[in-house]
């Protein structure tokens, strides 16, 4: 009897700890909706089945194409999509957390021809991007790949620097310089509107600034294009983000905290309604720079930037035929003191030696989209949106011998709206045919203020005094042929008009992709691409010795830029692939100086945008050259990036010399990788490093003599962009823990940029005060810590 009593009492306790451990397996959902990749239309009937663990977790599609995966275990799992006449898809290793469901919307692409056997670890590779036009010179930036990088700071631009063909242009900005173009050639997508440039301390015309506006936690996967791309991105040169932001979970409320060096961010994101499946998503955040001032970490340069951004989504799909609704943005304000007077000897500012400024920004986008379904295979899509930004900028001279007060010598007071439609049809006729036109209209409003005082004159002379506005159309008509599943072409032509001065462009675009097996494809891609110089640069004034001022930039033409790319990729098997890209590029019609090197092709390559006025478009350029990329999908706990880029960039100036351009470093090469070590079911380390060299940046040598009679920086121009600085290398570390508890993921991650301190030259400036030439440098030795929580 006591026998049996202290083993009934032995079973119960095994009952209690075998509950508590099933109980404390943590599972999530894993959801989505699942489209046709060309039609946009939902496909029901789809089969998606979890591969891991459990493999009778398998559930279909419903009518409205959505699915849903529960009880799927925390962790990293794989996911199988499958639909007759369709090809499969397979995502591999993603991350299934406790604190938020996973939202997994997937795109099928009809086959052409009958699929017999299911090729999952080679066609349906998780490496392919979004625009299923776009045959080579395109990555895919998928946050929860992405966010691994070491060094990225959750900067977007940060992340495709990684790539090959893509050089940063410093340490303390995000600028990149893609192929040898200068930055000033990106294109900025956003919910397919343009935008400008997305970054706090970002002047107008540049493309980058110190800190993102856009944030990853509210990004969804989204295509960066370096050349080549199809005939619906238009006013760009160099490379083009189209950039997704995610929808709002529309079934449960979730909470996003994060602090870290971009600051303090709390957001919150669900549905309006437990019987609606609109949704909602904002995100919130503040600077926090100056707690890392306080505790003595530099951050590359001597002053506190201020700033706080704000991201949303609405979505509001409707019932019946109205279709759904969008109403999206971004906004930010930045504001930061470079005061030359107050820096420490060693320190050094973004401005000239003897200057402070205040340099104030904001920018903000609104847009409304509205998507109806015309057929079943055939879509409407329309959006409105607003978007500006401010520029408040002083500078005042400081004297020499610090015995005289500050004076005023600059200022800018600008600010540029723009009103913008943009319409787009897409028709899939069958799996072999499907066409997209667009229409892109924006009208521009500025009110420039910019002078500057001179000495000559004692008195206020315009650099550019203008309030009005302008209109650049765009209109594009694309379609895509794919004869077989071995074949696809494109074909298509863009037309762009500025009502400006009346300058208008058509620009042909063309490609084809073939697959040699089911593992290898070459591609050729060609066009022609047009870019609108930023705005400010023809509205320049050129004053004259009578008083007056006439603007003799406003007739200038288009740049022209003549892309080839050839590509050969290699699924060496189902994680690995090899991939290479040849390219050349031919530039005509820049706007130069007559008589000088001048040229914008070299806009970008310093801080300060170079004001010069009375430009002709007889400037030429080319870039060549060759990337070669080897890429381990994320799988047995590791991934690994290697790539290698091998360039040349040229240009002619007005006065018809050739010379390498600024950003001609020759090479860069990047090596990253991470390994995860699961401590547990639920707590995962991750390591992850990256290494990056490139050739030296190009300068201009001071002539030193006239410097010191002049008392200001005066340039030998005998050897113009002729000399390097050392070549740049630098090495970053992270170290990140993931930890799940039942309701609530928590992330901290140390990342430590320039582990090694290297000193890399980021340029020389003249110092008048001791007539004397100073190297300044990149950034340093920089610890970043951030702490992530989802609940």
């Amino acid at each position: 009897m006591i026998f049996l009593k202290k083993e009934s009492a032995v079973l119960i306790l095994l009952l209690l700890l075998n509950s508590v451990l099933i109980a404390q397996n943590f599972t999530q959902n894993v959801r989505g909706k699942i489209t046709d990749a060309q039609s946009g239309a939902e496909i029901p009937g789809v089969m998606v089945q979890l591969l891991e663990g459990d493999s009778s977790n398998v559930v279909l599609s419903d009518v409205f194409g959505n699915y849903k995966l529960q009880n799927v275990p925390i962790g990293r799992v794989d996911i199988l999509f499958m639909m007759t006449g369709f090809d499969p898809v397979y995502r591999r290793n993603l991350i299934v957390a406790s604190g938020k469901e996973l939202i997994l919307n997937i795109k099928l692409e009809e086959s052409v021809n009958d699929i017999q056997v299911v090729e999952i670890n080679v066609k349906s590779n998780q490496l392919k991007p979004n625009n299923k036009s776009a045959v080579n010179s395109t990555v895919n930036l998928n946050p929860q790949q992405t966010q691994k990088f070491a060094g990225t700071l959750m900067d977007v631009s940060r992340m495709a620097a990684n790539y090959a063909g893509i050089v940063p242009s410093g340490d303390q900005r995000n600028d990149i310089i893609v192929r040898g173009n200068s930055p000033l050639g990106i294109v900025w997508r956003l919910e397919g509107v343009n935008i400008p440039n997305p970054n706090h301390f970002g002047s107008q015309g540049a493309s980058g600034g110190p800190i993102s506006i856009l944030n990853n936690n509210n990004l969804s996967s989204s295509d960066f294009m370096t050349g080549a791309f199809p005939a619906e991105y238009g006013n760009g040169t160099s490379g083009a983000f189209d950039l997704k932001m995610r929808n709002g979970n529309n079934e449960r409320v979730e909470y996003t905290g994060m602090v870290g060096f971009n600051g303090f961010e709390l957001g919150i994101e669900g549905p309006f309604s437990k019987k609606s499946k609109a949704s909602y998503m904002i995100n919130y955040r503040y600077s926090t720079l100056g707690v890392f001032d306080a505790l003595g970490i530099s951050f590359g340069f001597p002053a506190i930037p201020q700033y706080q951004d704000v991201a949303f989504k609405i979505n509001m799909p409707t019932k019946g035929k109205l279709g759904q609704f969008q109403l999206f943005g971004i906004g930010g304000i930045s504001y930061i003191e470079l005061l030359d007077s107050e820096k420490e000897e060693g320190e050094w500012t973004f401005t000239s030696s003897g200057t402070d400024v205040t340099f104030g920004t904001d920018i903000g986008v609104i847009g409304f989209n509205h998507k109806k379904f015309i057929t079943k295979k055939s879509f409407w899509s329309n959006t409105i949106s607003l978007s500006g930004n401010r520029n408040d900028i002083s500078s005042d001279t400081v004297p020499i011998d610090n015995t005289l007060e500050t004076f005023t010598t600059y200022l800018n007071e600008s600010v540029q709206t723009n009103y913008s439609w943009n319409s787009v049809f897409n028709c899939k006729f069958n799996a072999k045919h499907t066409s997209k036109i667009g229409l892109i209209t924006d009208y521009i409003d500025v009110d420039f203020s910019e002078k500057f005082y001179s000495n000559i004159f004692s008195n206020w002379l315009p650099i550019i005094d203008f309030k009005g506005g302008t209109t650049l159309f765009q209109a594009y008509a694309q379609h895509r042929y794919k004869p077989t599943d071995k074949i696809l072409m494109n074909g298509g032509v863009h037309y762009q008009r500025l009502v400006l001065n009346g300058s208008d462009i058509i620009e042909p675009r063309a490609s084809i992709k073939y697959e040699l097996t089911k593992k290898q494809s070459v591609s050729l891609a060609s066009g022609l691409h047009s870019q609108m110089h930023p705005l400010r640069v023809y509205l320049l004034e050129t004053n004259y010795d009578d008083g007056t001022s006439v603007k003799t930039n406003r007739n200038l033409d288009f740049t022209k830029s003549i892309h080839v790319v050839l590509g050969y990729d290699h699924m060496l098997s189902s994680n690995i692939r090899f991939k290479t890209e040849t390219y050349y590029q031919s530039i005509y019609d820049t706007p130069v100086e007559n008589g000088t090197f001048f040229s914008i092709a070299n806009a970008g390559a310093d801080f300060i945008f170079e004001d010069t006025d009375s430009l002709v478009n007889s400037g030429t350029g080319t870039n060549m050259g060759i990337e070669f990329t080897f890429e381990k999908i994320f799988s047995k706990n590791y991934y690994y990036l290697i790539n290698a880029s091998f360039y040349d960039s040229k240009y002619v100036g007005g006065d018809g010399v050739e010379r390498n351009t600024a950003f001609n470093g020759n090479y860069t090469f990047n090596t990253l990788g991470g390994y995860e070590f699961k401590i547990s079911k639920k707590m995962v380390l991750t390591l992850d490093f990256k290494f990056a060299a490139s050739g030296g940046k190009r300068y201009l040598r001071f002539d030193l003599d006239e410097s010191i009679e002049r008392n200001r920086a005066v340039f030998d121009n005998s050897s113009v962009y002729e000399l390097k600085f050392d070549d740049y290398y630098r090495l970053d570390m992270k170290a990140g823990f993931r930890m799940n508890t039942k309701k609530v993921t928590h992330l901290f991650a140390f990342d430590v940029q320039n582990i090694t301190n290297r000193q890399n030259i980021f340029r020389e400036v003249f110092d008048a005060g001791i007539g004397q030439i100073k190297q300044e440098y990149q950034l340093g030795f920089f610890p970043v810590f951030l702490y992530k929580i989802s609940f």
